[in-house]
């Protein structure tokens, strides 16, 4: 069986397949991870920071959601808590 032929073979019974493509090479380390912020919510906190605004007894109160607890933590932005790299803006 050719290589062509395995990979198909291996894929339709939902083996890993390996390819030879992602075999650590030390002459080239893999890079660092990066973290992306996604959206606006992750970048500035957005819409949800707005309840840091208000005690949580009225953000309680004005919740639409009634069946989703309140948190009684702070929403912060994701950089408040890691190191972000790069922030996508806008709203997904």
């Amino acid at each position: 069986m050719n290589h062509a032929a395995e990979y198909r073979h291996r894929l339709r019974r939902g083996r890993p397949v390996d390819t030879g493509l992602h075999k650590p090479d030390p002459r080239h380390p893999a890079p660092d991870p990066v973290l992306v912020a996604l959206g606006s919510c992750a970048w500035t906190a957005a819409s949800t920071a707005l309840k840091n605004l208000h005690p949580i007894e009225e953000v309680r109160r004005r919740s639409t959601a009634r069946t989703i607890p309140v948190s009684h933590a702070a929403a912060l932005p994701l950089s408040a808590v890691v190191k972000v790299d790069h922030n996508v803006r806008g709203c997904r």
